[in-house]
């Protein structure tokens, strides 16, 4: 069985476009025979929706088009399981009721990198998969001097340290966190 990833990404944030880049990024580069997917994008406002089409970024360039053919979603505990919730009833919309593994936070810049996503995780018992970019060969924190190559290398990172935080998980090895988890609440970005 494979292991169902939540990407949590967008949110109350400067930076919420680079999120969702980012994310996108990470998403399409998910090998599938190992990993499901789970898009959760993070409105501006806060708001949580799911599609599986979020994994397209051309879905991105018209928001309030995208959120119609999206779910209103939470995320909660139920019988000791994590579920992608919808939370907009319809009589015309097909409930979603989606089972995750592992949340993956994919965020930039204030109300997100200050650990607040994280804490809700971290409320929830959910296992976290966290990258901490200080450890790794450029610093995220030069993104904005170094370029758009750098989102780039956020994605392939993302990537590369799914598997650890997988693997920490499945040998029962705690929350799956990776790196530090001291600067921004330890996620995407810096």
């Amino acid at each position: 069985m494979k292991i169902n990833v939540g990407f949590f990404f967008g949110g109350r944030s400067v930076e919420h476009e680079v999120a969702v880049i980012s994310a996108v990024q990470a998403m399409t580069n998910v090998d599938r025979q190992k990993y499901d997917i789970t898009p959760v994008y993070i409105t501006k406002d806060g708001e949580m929706y799911y599609s599986e089409c979020m994994t397209d970024i051309k879905e991105f360039k018209d928001i309030p088009a995208l959120l119609k053919k999206s779910r209103a979603v939470s995320l909660v505990k139920s019988n000791g399981k994590f579920v992608v919730k919808s939370i907009d009833g319809g009589v015309f919309k097909k409930n979603v009721s989606i089972n995750i593994d592992i949340a993956f936070p994919v965020v930039h810049g204030t109300n997100c990198e200050d650990g607040s996503l994280v804490g809700l995780f971290e409320l929830l018992g959910i296992q976290i998969g966290i990258i901490e970019f200080l450890q790794g060969p450029i610093p995220f924190r030069y993104h904005r001097t170094i370029g758009f190559s750098v989102v780039i290398f956020a994605a392939v990172r993302i990537i590369e340290n799914l598997d650890i935080a997988v693997g920490g998980i499945r040998r029962g090895g705690g929350s799956g966190r990776l790196g530090g988890g001291g600067h921004g609440g330890g996620m995407l970005g810096a």
